[in-house]
């Protein structure tokens, strides 16, 4: 029933888009915000949540009637539940020179942790304080004071740490290698950083 209704508006909302903006004006975007909200019709009360995330994986993961890979089945089922959400964490980062550097080693990592790389690593642990939400992406903004611009600004690096998956009062640890700005070693400490944003799912249990 749900799939009918949600066919049935994303034909009427099309059928509309044409009407009044012509086929040559339907571009992909238009066409995205429509899927949006067809996706919302087709599951209000999941969206958004632990439940709808992982039913979307199950119905799409090997199905030959999508014909997609496993990579972008989870990609789009991330951008159709993932929200940003405001999450209080406890979190430390720190840089952390590559593998084989005399330097002490990173505060609550195993030892092999560490995959073959040969730059310095951002390394970040979080704990998720939310009883009712879980973590799966963050955004963080990072200050190195040796990290200038072409003008001799301080620059300030974006990173992203995804497919984290941090339940209520547990701790996750991820590096990020992609680095724009790699510190030498002896400097590794002389940054500031925040976590500028969040993404994750609304709890449900059935």
């Amino acid at each position: 029933m749900k799939k009918s209704v949600g066919c049935h508006l994303n034909i009427l909302l099309l059928g509309a888009c044409i009407l009044f903006a012509g086929c040559d004006r339907l571009d992909d975007g238009l066409v995205d915000w429509f899927d949006d909200i067809v996706n919302w019709v087709r599951d209000p009360v999941y969206r958004g949540t632990n439940i709808g995330y992982l039913r979307c994986l199950k119905e799409n993961e090997d199905n030959p009637n999508v014909g997609l890979a496993k990579d972008v089945v989870l990609s789009r089922c991330r951008t159709i539940h993932m929200f940003k959400l405001k999450i209080p964490v406890d979190a430390w980062a720190s840089y952390h020179p590559a593998p084989g550097n005399p330097t002490e080693h990173p505060k609550g990592l195993p030892p092999d942790w560490f995959e073959p790389i040969t730059t310095p690593v951002f390394v970040i642990r979080m704990t998720n304080k939310s009883p009712n939400k879980i973590i799966t992406a963050v955004e963080i903004q990072v200050t190195h004071f040796d990290n200038l611009d072409a003008s001799g600004k301080q620059a300030t690096e974006f990173l992203k740490a995804d497919n984290l998956w941090i339940e209520p009062f547990k701790e996750q640890v991820s590096a990020i290698a992609d680095l724009k700005f790699s510190p030498a070693d002896n400097r590794l400490k002389d940054f500031s950083w925040r976590v500028s944003s969040i993404r994750g799912l609304r709890i449900k249990v059935q």
